[in-house]
């Protein structure tokens, strides 16, 4: 008997009969052809299917059977989010009476339908991330990543278009991970899950593993499989009233780094931040160490218990204190996960310590010790210990309402110290496990604080981190055409609630990428408005000398954060983002004049840039042309208000049918940027 399941255009179903083979059909049409659904190497053999295998009930369609000598198998395909997503996931057990070793464990593995399918994947690496890549799936290729980091080497994330429709596939998974593309005859082979790049799992007897899971989404196109699976994410990311009020939040990082700030300067900063209209002032890295003017966070990174005195003489917690008094409430930057080089815990805490002496990665951290990872192993139960205890004190102490929690470093193949309750080839499994066990934890001592993932940046964003934290910080660069194109790419994969990013930071360095500062003359109110509306389409922080700031740009920042507060946050929330052109390009070209909708229900928050040369200026200019925005996804009898989200105030609205909207759109002359709402008449 073939069981199915139907979401809004979706239908996927097992067939026991074939071996266990599964099918995902689009409007009556196979996506997915009916072809085994597993991808496994047990004991070095490869297996694609079951023996005599049979449906059993869950959560959605479950088929379970032998896989091998003593190892059943059991793949769950759930629909997520009452949309045109699955969650694919695969348990393995060992019923027999012999330990047998897993080295491939694939929880997704389909054939794309006869098609000319186009793929697009990303790139990513520092200032990098999300670069698009277009290639035919007309040969085989392997996406993967190795740095134990999931978005440093590609982002996890794969579409294929075809005249069929669109698939979507994203590794639920923030280590290392891969997708596989084979063409054959009876069409192209997928297959997605953990890497099985020195990667092991010895299982014993009685014992189950649970492989990382698999999304996959479908659309009658790219964009509407994208917003299903960012529907998808956003299901499980972790929701809370401190998050869900989508505070706007000020950091003090690039402009002072750990060289500049002081209690005194970021107090001055925080009392600002209040007037203009954030809610959040974030102490990011620089706080720790010992009390010199010279300490680098960095060396030191795990010996959080030292407070730097000489640059905060009443410690975090009275900076803490202080920062309330000034009406705001206060973050903090850590690194739990990290252990730099030249830090006491690296010795004290040696049993915690992840190591791999018996093959250490090409270029160690420090060579006098080769094995050295640079990490706590949070496969031990006892390194989790210690981190939770480095979490719950901060909190304790700061009374803080915001975490941003940082990583950076890469683990590679992760830990292989077969005293931390993991074996030698699946201590950054263990890792993993361990690290979202960890925030579980923490949300669940601490639910008034919002937990920001960080990594380098935005170097492990992926669909398995965002269901164990509020929101993932995206990229450290932004110039507003990298900050654009970071958006753009990574809102194929993250709904706008579960993104971070600072719109056109001023650094204490040079950035070459930005030619003007905020205290340049030739930097006009449209300019301006640009780098702050490039913020609307997610969770707005900034990181900018906020004592410093001309009073015209005060003033106009205050009314912009002010529209942020009371129009935006709503689509910010719940809202889906559609991509309405091309993405820009950071490196000059791409398109001009990118486009943007953020939907929430039947209102609409439309978003329009026009970017000049990468070398000129900040990458903004007027469209001398001009561009037009037409919005997707309206119900073209009903009438819709446009209303311009203006610093000046109150700007005449126009009303037109959705049909009208639609095919005419919103013409611009003139001008770098737009923001407006469309909603009901």
């Amino acid at each position: 008997m073939t069981s199915t399941v139907s979401a809004a255009m979706a239908t996927i179903g097992f067939d026991p009969a074939q071996g266990g083979a599964f099918r995902l059909g689009l409007n009556g049409r196979d996506l997915l052809l009916p072809a085994p659904a597993l991808n496994l190497v047990i004991d070095g053999k490869v297996i694609t299917g079951w023996h005599n295998p049979r449906l059993t009930g869950g959560r959605g369609l479950d088929i379970t059977g032998a896989v091998a000598d003593g190892v059943e198998a059991t793949l769950s395909v759930a629909q997520v989010a009452d949309r045109d997503a699955f969650e694919f996931a695969l348990t393995l057990r060992n019923t027999g009476t012999a330990p047998v070793r897993i080295t491939t464990a694939d929880a997704f593995a389909g054939t794309l339908a006869p098609a000319t399918w186009q793929g697009l994947s990303f790139t990513s690496k520092w200032g990098d991330e999300f670069e698009p890549e277009h290639f035919g799936l007309d040969a085989q290729r392997e996406i993967e990543i190795r740095t134990g980091r999931s978005s440093l080497g590609q982002s996890p994330w794969l579409g294929a278009t075809s005249a069929l429709g669109a698939v979507v596939v994203a590794p639920v998974w923030s280590g290392n991970w891969h997708i596989g593309i084979a063409p054959g005859a009876d069409g192209v082979r997928l297959n997605a899950g953990i890497s099985p790049w020195k990667f092991w799992h010895d299982l014993e007897p009685g014992e189950s593993f649970e492989a990382p899971s698999v999304l996959v989404a479908v659309g009658t196109d790219l964009e509407a499989a994208a917003v299903a699976l960012t529907r998808a994410v956003g299901a499980r990311l972790p929701r809370s009233a401190a998050s869900e009020a989508i505070p706007l939040e000020w950091n003090h990082w690039w402009p002072y780094e750990d060289k500049d700030i002081t209690e005194a300067i970021f107090l001055e900063n925080a009392e600002i931040a209040t007037e203009l209209g954030f809610e959040v002032s974030t102490l990011d890295a620089g706080w720790f160490g010992a009390a010199d003017a010279d300490t680098f966070w960095w060396d030191i990174r795990g010996d959080f218990s030292d407070e730097n005195l000489a640059r905060f003489p009443h410690g975090i917690a009275g900076l803490a204190d202080r920062v309330r008094q000034r009406g705001q409430r206060f973050g903090i930057w850590m690194e739990v996960e990290a252990v730099g080089l030249k830090a006491r815990v690296r010795s004290e805490r040696a049993d915690i310590m992840a190591r791999r002496d018996d093959d250490p990665p090409e270029a160690p951290l420090d060579a006098a010790d080769p094995g050295f990872l640079g990490y706590v192993c949070l496969g031990s139960e006892a390194g989790r210990a210690h981190a939770r205890q480095l979490l719950d004190t901060l909190v304790a102490k700061t009374r803080c309402e915001w975490i941003k929690i940082d990583f950076n470093l890469d683990p590679k193949a992760g830990c292989s110290c077969t005293d931390h309750g993991h074996g030698a080839g699946d201590g950054l499994y263990a890792h993993y496990r361990g690290l979202y066990a960890l925030y579980d934890e923490f949300r669940a001592a601490h639910p008034e604080v919002i937990v920001e993932a960080c990594a380098s940046g935005g170097l492990r964003v992926d669909a398995g981190l965002l269901r164990h934290v509020h929101c993932a910080f995206l990229s450290d660069p932004d110039w507003v055409p990298h900050h654009l194109a970071t958006v753009h790419g990574n809102s194929y994969l993250l709904p706008p609630a579960a993104m971070l990013h600072w719109p056109m930071s001023e650094w204490r360095t040079k950035n070459r990428n930005q030619r003007l500062s905020l205290r340049d003359p030739a930097l006009t109110e449209d300019m301006f408005d640009s780098i702050i509306r490039g913020a609307f389409m997610h969770r707005f922080g900034l990181s900018w000398r906020l004592p410093d700031l001309p009073q015209k740009w005060r003033e106009r920042l205050k009314a912009h954060l002010a529209l942020y507060a009371r129009d935006v946050v709503p689509f910010v929330r719940n809202g889906d983002m559609y991509r309405l052109t091309p993405p820009p390009s950071r490196k000059g070209g791409g398109e001009a004049q990118p486009r943007f909708q953020l939907t929430h229900g039947d209102r609409h928050l439309l978003l329009g840039f026009s970017l000049g040369p990468h070398a000129e200026n900040l990458g903004i200019r007027p469209a001398d042309g001009g561009y037009t925005i037409r919005p997707r996804n309206l119900d073209p009898t009903r009438h819709y208000r446009l209303t311009e989200l203006s610093p000046e105030g109150e700007v005449p609205s126009l009303v037109r049918t959705g049909h009208e909207w639609m095919a005419q759109g919103l013409p611009l002359i003139r001008t770098s940027s737009y923001a407006g709402i469309l909603e009901p008449a």
